[in-house]
C-alpha cells in the first residue's frame, strides 16, 4: 500500500485523566481510586442522605477512614500502583532519571509470536511529533501528532523512568508469545525495554504502552 504522506490531518488528543485509576481488590474492580495523600488512595462511592450529607455505603469506608486505618501500610504497598514482576532475573536497564530528560523520539514494535517476527505492527515518533507506522491492515502511514498528543507521549516516556525498569518482563512458561518492545531516546541515551503480552510490567510502563498502542490504531 502506498504511504500516505500528504494532506494529513493532525492526530487529535483525547482527554486523559492521569489522577484516577480503578481500585482492584482480589482481582475485581470495586470503585474509583482517588489520591487523598502521597502514596494513598481511597474508594469513592459516598451515598447521599436525605439531609444532603454524604455517607459511605454499607461495608465501605470513607477516604479519611481508610487513610487513618491503613496509614503507613498503604504507603508501604505503593498505594494503587504496581511495580510489576519480571518473573525471572531483573537486569535493570540503568541510567539517570528521565523525569526532565530531553525527548529524542520513541519507537514501538511487536516481535515474537510463532514466526518470531511479531504481528507486523510498528510505530515511530520523532522529537517533533512526526509519525511513521506500519500495520498489516493499512501498510505504511505517515502523519503528524498535534502538540497536545506529543506532550502526552513525552510525559509518559519520561514518567516511565525506563532506566529503573527491568530490561525484560517475561511470561514464565510461555512459548510463542508476542513481545512489545519500546525504544526511547531520552537525553541522548537509547533505552530499550521488552514486555511479553502476558507479562507484568509496572503501571508507569503500561501507561506508555497503552498510549503508543492507541496511536498505532488511531486514524491519521
Amino acid at each position: 500500500m502506498v504511504a500516505r504522506s500528504s494532506n494529513v490531518q493532525p492526530m487529535r488528543s483525547e482527554p486523559r485523566d492521569r489522577d484516577t485509576n480503578v481500585v482492584r481488590w482480589a482481582g475485581r474492580a470495586t470503585g474509583t481510586c482517588l489520591p487523598v495523600a502521597p502514596g494513598a488512595c481511597a474508594v469513592a462511592g459516598l451515598g447521599a442522605r436525605a439531609d444532603g450529607t454524604r455517607h459511605a455505603p454499607p461495608g465501605c469506608m470513607t477516604a479519611m477512614q481508610i487513610v487513618a486505618a491503613l496509614g503507613f501500610a498503604v504507603g508501604a504497598l505503593g498505594g494503587c500502583s504496581s511495580e510489576g514482576d519480571p518473573r525471572g532475573t531483573c537486569d535493570v536497564v540503568g541510567g539517570s532519571s528521565t523525569a526532565t530528560a530531553t525527548f529524542g523520539g520513541v519507537e514501538y514494535r511487536v516481535t515474537g509470536g510463532f514466526s518470531g517476527d511479531g504481528n507486523g505492527n510498528s510505530l515511530q515518533i520523532d522529537r517533533y511529533g512526526a509519525v511513521t507506522r506500519q500495520t498489516p491492515q493499512r501498510g505504511t502511514e505517515r502523519g503528524q501528532l498535534d502538540q497536545a498528543t506529543l506532550d502526552n507521549v513525552i510525559a509518559d516516556a519520561r514518567a516511565a523512568e525506563i532506566p529503573t525498569l527491568c530490561a525484560t518482563y517475561r511470561c514464565a512458561g510461555c512459548a510463542d508469545d508476542f513481545v512489545h518492545e519500546v525504544t526511547a531516546q531520552l537525553d541522548n541515551a537509547v533505552l530499550v525495554v521488552q514486555v511479553s503480552e502476558f507479562g507484568d510490567p509496572p503501571d508507569r510502563l503500561n501507561a506508555l504502552l497503552d498510549l503508543l498502542q492507541e496511536l498505532l490504531d488511531r486514524r491519521l
